[in-house]
């Protein structure tokens, strides 16, 4: 990419966005709600859209929203998304765990269904933008735009947008880009928004407090297997294969000894091998349905993240073919997951995004 990096969507201020048309994704939670405000401040024509993604929804979530759009004079848009919801996002978790995959719902999620609903209400009101408290920025560089990491790392949620239509870009803006969550709680309270603002939640949305573990074994029912050594010696034995996830180690239902972590899991006969942290490395990645937001080029290097927490390693595509890129890391990296985000970035930019189809060495 050439040309100076400018940020936009950063700090919502000036005159940038007066009159602006301004669909606004409304979930009922703190950063959100911020946006809202931030964006009505601006001088914004601001629009709320919530996504009816689970029945308790709307007996819980809309109410909420209600009362946030009411105080903040904005008129509200609900759209029911459950049908979506548990096709591209329930059905697709639970079939990925399946195949021995470890998913990524709420990448899927923003692709198929919320940017989906959320550009359909852009096009129906007329508006210019949509907005959303993801903690990213878009930047430009020369005459195009790119999701960029927001300025506070901690948060930053770009890897959760390496899937998205690329086409959505020029459309995006996200109010939080510049702002700590520390300044977004102390708005929040300064707007005396905090008493109607539901708790966060760091769960996948539709477990509402069960585990993950819990919630498959209900659509799936019990796949017991074994659980072996690297050497094939029997350490135990499990009651779903899908209760395990690459690297694990705590809850593999194996006590005592040395630090065991799970190394692979092969859905066909249901077996877990656990072994040491060493043996958990992988330095080649095959990624597969790319979505590129800028052509990817064989040989060259890109910071590549494969989880939210990871801290972007430097990798470079050895074999790019149409939808799949083959990487490799300059170091071996620790436990990536068939079914995750590898997410690509040149600095901060996000310039594509895939899935994780195998690891190797």
């Amino acid at each position: 990419m050439e040309g100076k990096d400018r940020a936009e969507g950063s700090r919502v201020e000036g005159d940038a966005l007066k009159n602006k048309r301004v669909v606004v994704g409304l979930s009922g939670g703190l950063d959100s709600t911020v946006s809202l405000y931030l964006l009505k401040k601006a001088g914004a024509v601001a629009i709320g859209i919530t996504l009816i993604l689970l029945d308790w929804h709307s007996d819980v979530i809309v109410p909420l929203i209600e009362k946030i759009t009411e105080k903040l004079d904005v008129p509200l848009i609900i759209l029911d998304q459950r049908k979506e919801f548990r096709k591209e996002v329930i059905e697709y978790f639970v079939a990925e765990y399946l195949a021995g995959r470890t998913p990524n719902p709420c990448g899927m999620c923003n692709r198929l269904v919320k940017f989906k609903g959320l550009r359909g209400a852009m096009r129906r009101t007329g508006s210019d933008l949509i907005a959303t408290g993801h903690y990213a920025r878009i930047k430009r560089r020369g005459e195009r735009k790119f999701i960029a990491m927001g300025s506070d790392r901690k948060k930053d949620q770009s890897y959760f947008l390496a899937l998205i239509e690329p086409e959505l870009i020029d459309h995006l803006y996200f109010p939080l880009g510049e702002l700590k969550k520390k300044e977004v709680m102390e708005i929040a309270e300064k707007a005396g928004l905090m008493s109607l603002i539901r708790p966060e939640s760091q769960e996948i949305c539709f477990l509402t407090g069960e585990s993950y573990r819990d919630f498959l074994e209900r659509e799936i029912g019990k796949r017991k297997g074994r659980i072996l050594s690297e050497s094939g010696e029997i350490l135990g034995e499990h009651e779903g294969f899908y209760r395990f996830t690459l690297g694990q180690r705590r809850g593999t239902g194996v006590a005592g000894g040395k630090r065991l972590y799970v190394l692979s899991i092969d859905p066909t006969t249901g077996d877990v091998i656990l072994g040491e942290e060493r043996s958990a490395y992988r330095k080649f990645l095959e990624v597969k349905l790319l979505n590129q937001f800028e052509p990817l080029r064989e040989g060259k290097s890109y910071r590549v993240r494969i989880r939210q927490n990871h801290k972007p390693a430097e990798a470079h595509i050895q074999k790019l073919e149409e939808q799949t890129a083959l990487i490799a890391f300059d170091e071996p990296q620790w436990a990536p997951a068939p079914g995750q985000i590898a997410a690509f970035y040149e600095s901060d930019v996000l310039v594509a995004g895939g899935i994780i189809d195998r690891a190797f060495n």
